[in-house]
Order: C-alpha cells, then sequence, then structure tokens
C-alpha cells in the first residue's frame, strides 16, 4: 500500500479533531507520503531507520520564507506527526499487519533548540494600543483594541480568539470570562479583568449588536469570521504601525506576554498551566525559566565595571 493511501484513510480518522488540527497533520503527512514516493518506499516496507533518514531530510530542508534551515520545532513538528500516523496504522484494522508498533516506538525525536520567550514591553504594548487608532474605520479600532485586550489579559491561541462565539462570551460589569474550546477537544474558563471587560463589550455592544449568539465574537472588515490569516495580518500591521522595529508581532507573542506577566505578579505556575490549555505543568514552567533568566540580567552587574 502506497504511504498517500494511508495518509489519506488517516485524515478521516482525524475528523474529530478541529479543523486547526486537521491542518497541522496535513501539512506534515504531505511531504513524508511525498518523500515516500521518491524513495520508492511502500507502507510495509516502512523501518524506524527509513523516518532517521526522513528527519535528517527535514533538518538539510531550507525554508522558502527565511531561507534558512528549518527550525528546531518546525523538524519536531513533522516527527510528531509521522510518529503519530504509524502509531495509528499499527493500530487500525487493515493496516495493523503492514506496520509494526515497534517502527513507531523506536523513532527518536529530534532535539529542540531551547527558545528565549518573546514578550512586549509595557512600552511596546502601549504602542500598539495608540497604533489601533490608525485604521480608518471606527469598528475596526475598537475590534483591534478589543483583540489586544483578549490576547492579553486571557493568553488564549490565535484559533481559540477566532473561533469564539458571542455565547461564550459572558460581560457583566461584576463578572466576566469567556469559555474556550481548546486543544484535545478540552473547554476552559478564563476571567476578563476590568479594562479588557469594558473594552470588549463596548465592541460587542456597539459593533457586534443584533449577531447570533452562535456568530464569533470577532470578524473581518467585510463582517465574515475572522480567519487566523486575517489575525496575523492585523497583528502585523499594528507593529508596522507602532514602530515595533526588529519584534515579530504576531499572535503567540501575545500569549507568551500573558504568561510571563502572570508570573511576574505572583501568579501560580499550576494554575497558569490550566488557564493556558497545556496538557502538562512541565509545557508551563519554561515561562517559569524565562522570567528567572530574566531577572537574573537584571540582576547582574558588570563584572569588568566593578574592576
Amino acid at each position: 500500500m502506497q504511504v498517500a493511501e494511508a495518509v489519506q484513510l488517516y485524515r478521516f480518522a482525524i475528523l474529530h479533531l478541529s479543523e486547526q488540527s486537521q491542518h497541522w497533520y496535513e501539512t506534515r503527512l504531505k511531504p513524508f507520503a511525498t518523500w515516500c514516493a521518491e524513495q520508492k518506499l511502500e507502507l510495509e516496507q516502512l523501518k524506524t531507520s527509513h523516518i532517521r533518514q526522513y528527519i535528517a531530510y527535514q533538518q538539510s530542508k531550507i525554508s522558502k520564507q527565511s531561507g534558512k534551515k528549518l527550525s528546531s520545532y518546525t523538524v519536531h513538528g513533522h516527527a510528531r506527526g509521522v510518529r503519530a500516523f504509524l502509531n495509528w496504522c499499527a493500530r487500525e484494522d487493515g493496516l495493523a499487519d503492514k506496520v509494526s508498533e515497534k517502527v513507531a516506538r523506536r523513532i527518536g525525536m529530534p532535539h529542540l533548540e531551547e527558545k528565549v520567550v518573546e514578550m512586549f514591553s509595557d512600552e511596546q504594548i502601549k504602542a500598539l494600543f495608540v497604533a489601533c487608532d490608525q485604521e480608518f474605520l471606527p469598528k475596526l479600532r475598537w475590534r483591534d483594541r478589543a483583540i489586544l485586550m483578549m490576547l492579553l489579559d486571557t493568553g488564549i491561541r490565535a484559533d481559540e480568539l477566532c473561533s469564539l462565539t458571542l455565547e461564550n462570551c459572558t460581560l457583566l460589569p461584576e463578572m466576566s470570562f469567556i469559555r474556550v474550546h481548546g486543544k484535545g477537544d478540552k473547554w476552559r474558563e478564563i476571567g476578563l479583568g476590568k479594562k479588557a471587560r469594558a473594552v470588549i463589550h463596548r465592541y460587542v455592544s456597539l459593533y457586534r449588536r443584533g449577531a447570533r449568539k452562535q456568530e464569533p465574537v470577532f470578524v473581518s472588515r467585510f463582517n465574515k469570521p475572522l480567519t487566523i490569516n486575517a489575525l496575523e495580518r492585523m497583528t502585523h500591521r499594528l507593529g508596522k504601525w507602532a514602530h515595533l522595529d526588529g519584534v515579530h508581532c504576531h499572535p503567540h507573542a501575545f500569549r507568551h506576554t500573558f504568561a510571563c506577566n502572570y508570573l511576574l505578579q505572583g501568579g501560580d505556575v499550576y494554575v497558569l498551566s490550566l488557564l493556558m490549555g497545556h496538557t502538562s505543568v512541565l509545557v508551563t514552567q519554561r515561562y517559569l525559566k524565562a522570567i528567572k533568566a530574566q531577572q537574573a540580567r537584571r540582576m547582574s552587574k558588570s563584572v569588568v565595571d566593578n574592576l
């Protein structure tokens, strides 16, 4: 059986996942199926050594966007996608006789480079809110302010913000929170602070009046559901208007900023893990490391200057 055929079957098996997750697997398994076809490898011929060769192939590839080798996170994602696919094959009727569980189990995950966690400074955040005034329509100005408030006050992911509906957004003066449908088909609730609830309530009451409860909170300038690509373009545009030179202004940077500020303000790492929808507190602890590294840098003194 060709690997591409098995990948097509796998796509039907993951229909219960979010569209974002399905797309994630598709963009990692299509290149694998193509590579296997080029190597003239069918599903039943795959061995652990072949998967190692594929990972090495990904590590040597040059990104079209950056002109550099793929990041360790990108390569790691390809390896995780292939491992999940082969594990499924080993358990699936009609395919289990073609793929051994040992193949997937013996795949060594490539090393992940530990990156510096990006976060915005207080001055940069203020500049981003000022940049919202450059939008030519009032509804877009208030939408952009509300989006910034939502990202900074909740730390939700880009896809979670885009899929947030009005029925899952409770905005009351005394209590405001959102219900988010996150990874692993899990729901979680996140509270909104006074400043965030005031801005978001104003946007919703003025510019989402009359919308059905099942409709998204945030829409495009053409009143279509806001997509992740549109959200990324919006944050990039605000970063440019705010003159954040050398700063990659993307939705995930707001998530990092929320997490780091939550911990700096004395928040508990275990509560933060729940708020961010992490599957393990170990994932959240990288923010704790980032905070400690930042504090150490600020408190350090120059050895040479004091000689």
